[in-house]
Parts: structure tokens; sequence; C-alpha cells
């Protein structure tokens, strides 16, 4: 089954907690990214179901990205909060066709610092 893209959704709005409804159907994987303009940014918690990805934070440019998923939606997912401990701006993407056991095939690198 090919991979197909539901939807995007995103607040940029900085926010903390940060709420946004991903918009998905039962079975697809959801992406969540986060970005502040802090770089002492830490996640205090994901939405439930949530596995982080990645979180890093650089000191060349002072901010925090982050990175996790959610394997299995159940397509009645609501408004969905991540809580920091700064504001943040983030999006959430809905997949449908993901092999939602192991969703990605590809290791997180950091290299920027």
């Amino acid at each position: 089954m090919a991979i197909t893209f539901n939807v995007i959704a995103s607040n940029s709005t900085p926010a903390d907690p940060l709420s946004i409804t991903p918009g998905s159907t039962a079975n697809d994987v959801i992406i969540e990214g986060v970005v502040s303009d802090n770089s002492g940014t830490t996640v205090t918690s994901w939405p439930a179901s949530f596995d982080q990805i990645a979180l890093q934070a650089t000191t060349g440019d002072g901010m925090t990205t982050g990175v996790a998923r959610k394997k299995s939606a159940t397509g009645s997912e609501g408004a969905l909060s991540t809580n920091l401990t700064n504001t943040i701006i983030g999006f959430m993407m809905s997949l449908s066709g993901a092999d939602n056991t192991t969703p990605e095939d590809v290791t997180s690198v950091i290299t920027n610092t």
C-alpha cells in the first residue's frame, strides 16, 4: 500500500501547552514537530501514546526542535496537547498506509550544536 499524506494541522502562535487537532483516520501514523525560540526548552509531556523521536537544542541560533510520533491513530483524536518549559509553535501531520509497527526506516543523526 502506498503512503498517503492525509492532513496537516499547525499552530503558528507560540503557546504552552501547544494544542493541535491532527485530523487523522484509524491506523494512521501521526508525526508532530515543535519549535521553540529558546535553546533551554524541554518537553514535559508529549500527547498520550506519542514517542519522542528527537529533541535538539542548538546554541548557534538558540532554538529547540522536537519530533514525536504516534504509531497507530484511533481516528477519533481530538485536540492533542504538548507541554514544554517554554512556548512553542508546531504541526501534526497524518499519514495513511505507513507501517505503524516500525514507521521509520532511518536513524536520527544530530550534528548541529
